[in-house]
């Protein structure tokens, strides 16, 4: 099975993800106006009770309400990239059905495994450091890191997940099985597709909140909110089609795909 799997053009799909959000821009702004719409009043809501309390951390409890309310666009914008415009024929702006919460779990279960153990042990190490000795700490950071190494690259190997539920071709536990087939011999051209796809997002990114960083008025704080989340949206959008994009090439699209 690995040998038969076709080897992912990273550039090239780097770039179709890239164009999908601006070529399909009337499909993107109806899937995505309402998720972001969740996550710009969320950032308000905890943005401002974390000015009022001086519980800075609370702001990024906003993450929540907007991960859970963007599912239904990351289900809808792999179908475009799998099955096309017909994927999403008459989908509404915001859908939440069993796939949609399908596609909830498996993310929820693939951060946990994927990042779980290196987080709980960066934590540990964190809140122990005064009463470990260097070598513990030196020991306990060197696992954490290979830890994160090892979620990664399961991560990774996983992505195919998200696009085979959005297309409903993973019923059960051999359907993992498949994805994990699917990827082999491709984990680093599909962590190659993230990392071109997410810089010049980030850059950009980076140079449009720079005029506002060092303000501490409340128009700054909003204009970096918002313009965080215009750009996360959309380099979530191009790195979401990239991906669906390399599952279409190796798994190829379904032969009876359902509308919506």
């Amino acid at each position: 099975m690995p040998d038969e799997n076709p080897k992912l053009d990273v550039l090239r799909l780097s770039w179709a993800g890239i164009r999908m959000p601006f070529e399909d821009f009337g499909a993107f702004v109806w899937m995505a106006w309402f998720p972001l719409g969740v996550a710009a009043a969320s950032q308000l809501i905890f943005g401002g009770f974390g000015r009022a309390t001086g519980i800075h951390t609370i702001y990024w409890f906003y993450t929540l309400p907007a991960a859970i309310a963007a599912v239904s666009l990351n289900v809808g914008w792999k179908r475009l990239a799998v099955i096309g415009k017909d994927g999403i024929s008459g989908r509404p702006y915001f859908d939440f059905t069993d796939r949609e919460l399908k596609f909830l779990i498996a993310s929820l279960l693939i951060l946990l495994l994927s990042f779980g153990p290196a987080a709980l042990t960066g934590a540990f190490l964190y809140l122990n450091r005064d009463s470990l000795g260097m070598g513990s700490l030196v020991v306990g950071w060197v696992s954490t890191i290979a830890l994160l190494i090892v979620g990664v690259a399961a991560s990774v190997r996983l992505a195919f997940i998200f696009p085979a539920i959005a297309v409903d071709r993973l019923g059960n536990l051999s359907g993992v099985k498949e994805v994990w087939q699917q990827t082999s011999g491709s984990g680093w051209r599909l962590f190659g597709i993230w990392m071109v796809v997410g810089l010049p997002f980030q850059i950009l990114l980076q140079i449009t909140v720079r005029p506002y960083r060092h303000n501490t008025d409340i128009v700054s704080a909003v204009m970096i909110g918002a313009i965080t989340l215009a750009v996360t949206f959309i380099q979530s959008a191009a790195t979401t089609g990239a991906i669906a994009l390399a599952y279409r090439e190796i798994a190829g699209p379904p032969a009876n795909p359902s509308s919506s």
